[in-house]
Order: structure tokens, then sequence, then C-alpha cells
């Protein structure tokens, strides 16, 4: 699924699976639209939610661009950077597909209102499986 998520005035849509932890994304689309505070900790942005998730996975490290629920802080995170190293173990639900850069300019240690939505009319379109003549 594609969601938007909005900070002061920037726009970045992500791309959402339940492809690793389903109970996670399930959750996360049972709360949309949601609002969090967001905050810019190093090579993280990390948003505060409600979900009170469990962990369904080991991997504690995320690459540029993707996007993670952190059970222990309840918060989403994106990874800002290359390679972040989370204290515990991330669920990973998808990947920023465009504002990734936005994100980045927000400064560090600023907390900010953020929201989360579905937008209306629009999710991914998959190539059709018909060859072309």
């Amino acid at each position: 699924m594609i969601v938007l998520l909005t900070v002061k005035d920037l726009v970045a849509r992500l791309y959402f699976t339940g492809f690793h932890c389903p109970v996670t994304y399930s959750a996360l689309r049972r709360a949309m639209p949601l609002t969090a505070m967001a905050h810019r900790l190093g090579g993280i942005l990390l948003l505060r939610l409600e979900l009170r998730g469990k962990a369904e996975s080991h991997r504690a490290t995320l690459g540029l661009g993707e996007v993670a629920y952190w059970p222990p802080a309840d918060a989403l995170v994106v990874s800002l950077e290359q390679l972040v190293k989370m204290p515990s173990p991330v669920n990973p639900l998808g990947v920023v597909v465009e504002g990734l850069e936005l994100l980045r300019s927000l400064e560090e240690c600023e907390e900010a209102r953020a929201m989360l939505r579905l937008p209306e009319g629009e999710d991914v379109q998959w190539p059709s499986s018909q060859p072309e003549d």
C-alpha cells in the first residue's frame, strides 16, 4: 500500500507491505489515518505511535530509506542513512519511494507533528501480465 507521510509542510510517499511482518502491517493499516510526533534523531526519523505491537523479526539494521516498526519504542522509524543499527529488532514494513531528501532535511532533534494517511484513489499499479505487441 502507498502511504503519505506529512511532516510539517513536507510530504513523502512510503510503500508498505505485510510480507515480512503481517501483524504489524495489519495494525498499522487499521490505525490510519493517524497522527504522531516526529523526531529526527541522528540517522532516523522516529514517529511515536500507539500500536503496542510485538517483534515479528530479528533484524536490527536498516538501509537507506527503509521503514520499520520498532516495538520497544512503539514507533515507526525511517532510515535516513546508508546503514542504521538499531538497539533491538525492528519489524520491516517498506521503503520511502518519494521524498526521502525532504525527510533528510529535517533538523536534528526537532519535534514536529506528522500524519500518516492513505492517498485517495491511489495505489501501486502493477504492470500488465499481457505481452505488448
